[in-house]
């Protein structure tokens, strides 16, 4: 979920040393718009991860190799199921980043998801034409030569890598809007209270090592009491936020930003204690990541 791109370009305080780590790459659309600077990424979706792997590792050829999935014919039903049987069968990691380009394109709403057994499981999304990305999987791909793709694996471990002047940036599964919501609701992918929570921290560690770290989120008072020791841009942002259209409106968002210091250890101890325990009270669901 990335707020407007310019805010958290004007965040992120680059320079000529250190390095741009993002421990939630997505679709890397950040890394994409800034300069091309030595950069760490890694996500935990695997399946994601093993199609940069592969982009990264052919160029080209693993570009023009994705080129035949990409025509009128493919784009059916019964190509997109044969193609997804497959895919979840495969063995081959290649062959499975090929596959995942073509499901991303065709799959509804470009979805990602898995069911409990880990199989890729959404239906055909009936587009009426699916035109094959070129020039942007050739752009992303000589991006990728000069990024080193971190293991899969939790945030913590990256952001805990952070070294004075690295600037790292996260974009995490957003905290619930309303006091109605809660976290049972909200961790469709797994991402809970305690990982907004150790996420926090890690900022704050990191901080204190020399680092800048940002981080995006809904604002709300339990994101400013997560974030309570770092220094605060809001901003809203037009979006749906119910499945009515009619009721679109604006969502307001914040980025965190901690700053290198040596007195964040020292800083008053996080506000709204009550809110927070309630908030790591809910048991949140374990579904898959989607990209």
């Amino acid at each position: 979920m990335l707020p407007t791109l310019v805010p958290v370009l004007e965040a992120l305080p680059l320079g000529p040393k250190g390095r741009f780590i993002e421990p939630f790459a997505g679709s890397l659309t950040v890394l994409l718009n800034l300069p091309a600077v030595p950069s760490v990424v890694c996500d935990k979706n695997a399946v994601l991860m093993n199609f940069y792997a592969a982009l990264k590792a052919h160029g080209a050829s693993f570009v023009s190799s994705l080129e035949p999935l990409f025509t009128p014919s493919g784009n059916t039903r019964e190509v997109f199921d044969g193609l997804r049987a497959e895919f979840n069968a495969s063995h081959d990691p290649e062959r499975r980043a090929q596959i995942f380009i073509y499901l991303n394109k065709h799959a509804f709403n470009g979805l990602y998801r898995e069911n409990s057994k880990g199989v890729f499981n959404v239906p055909f999304g009936r587009f009426e034409l699916v035109s094959f990305p070129r020039d942007e999987l050739l752009h992303l791909a000589e991006r990728l030569r000069h990024v080193t793709l971190a293991p899969t694996g939790d945030f913590e471990r990256l952001v805990d890598e952070a070294q004075a002047g690295d600037v790292v940036y996260c974009d995490p599964a957003y905290v619930p809007l309303s006091d109605t919501s809660n976290f049972t609701s909200y961790g469709a992918d797994g991402f809970d209270f305690d990982d907004q929570f150790r996420l926090a921290r890690a900022a704050e560690r990191a901080a204190l090592r020399g680092a800048s770290v940002v981080i995006s989120n809904h604002d709300t008072e339990l994101s400013r009491d997560l974030y309570a020791r770092a220094e605060i841009m809001n901003f809203n942002i037009q979006r749906s936020i119910s499945r009515a259209g009619a009721e679109r409106r604006k969502a307001p968002e914040l980025l965190a930003i901690y700053r290198p210091s040596e007195s964040v250890a020292e800083a008053e101890p996080f506000g709204s204690r009550m809110k927070i325990k309630a908030a790591r009270s809910k048991t949140p669901s374990k579904a898959k990541a989607t990209p």
